[in-house]
């Protein structure tokens, strides 16, 4: 979840309970209950593999995100694949036959 993005701002306080911290500009900042709430704050080098996959007209979380959860698994040396679902939302139509090839390739 981004709470960097306006339109993810209303889901995030109704979530946490709380408006995001800021600095004296106004500026987000990840500390606190947010930053202990976002996965990637939590990425290490011994992760289990990723399949990251999300829909690029997420209303909910912003596509971009993908791509800092991917930097993030990446940059600690843990094995990810991502797909951008085109046109797809924050549900998007899924690959189930290729997402069973990608389990039993990566975590069995």
């Amino acid at each position: 979840m981004t709470v960097w993005e306006s339109y993810g701002l209303s889901f995030a306080v109704s979530f946490m309970g709380e408006r995001p911290p800021t600095d004296a500009r106004r500026v987000f900042l990840k500390e606190g209950h947010y930053a202990e709430a976002s996965p990637v704050s939590h990425v290490t080098s011994d992760d289990a593999s990723f399949l990251l996959i999300h829909g690029t007209e997420d209303a909910v979380v912003p596509p971009k995100q993908l791509g800092i959860m991917d930097t993030a698994l990446r940059d600690a040396g843990v094995a990810v694949e991502s797909i951008s679902v085109e046109g797809g939302s924050h549900s998007p139509e899924l690959d189930h036959e290729g997402i069973v090839e990608w389990f039993e390739t990566h975590l069995l």
